[in-house]
């Protein structure tokens, strides 16, 4: 026996794009060969660091599979950049995407960027998965520097809420067995997303 142990193989994902079911954009995983997923991985200062990867697959319990050939990318934009890119699209959607006036009401200023902030965004021209390839080759000390999102990504939609519950469901599904009925209510897990 030797440690550690080998990996496991990975799952084979069936060909069935994610839909998270976005009110503004139904029809999103149509789209899949054209979509890059994007999660906000870091922000210093005026600087955000993006991970970007390739559209997720559902299998069979419903979990995101990223059927990936490298690890994704990072990319990296400034703050301001990043928020133009942003308001471009189906991002109004998600109130707590929103920036906050003093009384803590979502304002109507554009989109607050945070850590963990999910979207996705089409790729200008050609498929997602070119655009990551390109992007890999040109990536220096692990990060591709992207000024303008815009000149490579259009039409964002915001995913956050999605994302966020999905990861909740898979912590939870990894805690618990089974989820007693009580506590499925008391977490809320039966409200739909609001989007």
């Amino acid at each position: 026996m030797t440690w550690p142990p080998s990996r496991p193989d990975e799952p084979v994902v069936p060909e069935r794009p994610w839909d998270p079911g976005h009110r503004a954009e139904p029809s999103l995983s149509d789209e899949h060969e054209r979509l890059v997923y994007v999660v906000v991985d870091e922000i210093v200062e005026g600087w955000v660091g993006l991970s970007f990867a390739p559209w997720p697959h559902a299998d069979e319990q419903g979990r995101l599979r990223f059927v990936v050939a490298g690890d994704p990318v990072e990319v990296g934009t400034s703050r301001p950049g990043l928020e133009r890119f942003l308001a471009t699209g189906s991002t109004g959607g998600d109130a707590s995407s929103r920036r906050r006036r003093a009384d803590g009401t979502p304002g109507d200023e554009g989109v607050e960027v945070r850590i963990g902030m999910t979207f996705a965004a089409r790729v200008k021209k050609g498929r997602a998965a070119r655009l990551l390839d390109d992007l890999r080759q040109h990536a220096e000390h692990g990060e591709v520097r992207v000024e303008d999102l815009a000149t490579i990504l259009t039409r964002p939609v915001d995913l956050t809420d999605q994302g966020r519950l999905l990861a909740k469901l898979a912590s939870y599904g990894a805690m618990l067995s089974t989820l007693p009925a009580d506590v499925g209510e008391r977490w809320r897990l039966e409200d739909e997303i609001q989007t």
